[in-house]
């Protein structure tokens, strides 16, 4: 019987040890937005909600890089000029969004309010590359496949330069 006491509690603790597999939220990786432009579907823009100036990337103002409508439901169009022919990529990266920021967006009440989540997974994928000519070049991107949340576009070229811009995807609540 002694044993079985000794036994027992050995057997306990090495079960309640065992590792489970557990969804871990990646903190580290996810950067920070403060503040985003919005936008409306013709590129007019509509104001500044939050502080652009605390967000931890840059926005490359020698290309004159807009992305409308900001926040968007479905896709977005990426107006921006070039100085010289290159290439480009542009990256789609989770993000979270600082509590100001999410209450200011909740506070947009047309077409309907707007509810963003946080991620709890964090990915930065490729969404297009290709070349640009001389001159103004134009994007569209469609982001269907892509949750409600805060996400950066991520801008990078054979010139070097590189530059992110604060997203919101948004699916409007019945």
């Amino acid at each position: 019987m002694k044993k079985l006491l000794y036994i027992l509690p050995l057997t306990l603790l090495l079960f309640s040890c065992a590792e489970e597999p557990t969804k871990v939220l990646e903190e580290g990786q996810f950067r920070t937005v403060y503040g985003l432009e919005r936008t409306f579907e013709n590129g007019q823009i509509a104001g500044v909600i939050g502080d652009l100036s605390k967000n931890s990337c840059t926005s490359i103002d020698t290309l004159s890089f807009s992305t409308y409508p900001n926040p968007t439901a479905f896709g977005i169009t990426i107006d921006f000029f070039t100085d010289s022919k290159r290439t480009f990529e542009i990256f789609l990266e989770t993000a979270q969004g600082d509590k100001e920021l999410l209450d200011s967006l909740g506070a947009i009440r047309y077409p309907s309010p707007i509810s963003i989540p946080q991620h709890d997974s964090y990915f930065k994928t490729s969404l297009t590359s290709g070349s640009v000519e001389k001159g103004n070049n134009s994007v569209h991107l469609d982001l269907e496949q892509f949750e409600t949340g805060i996400y950066y576009l991520i801008y990078e070229d054979s010139e070097g330069n590189k530059g992110c811009y604060p997203l919101a995807v948004q699916r409007y609540l019945d």
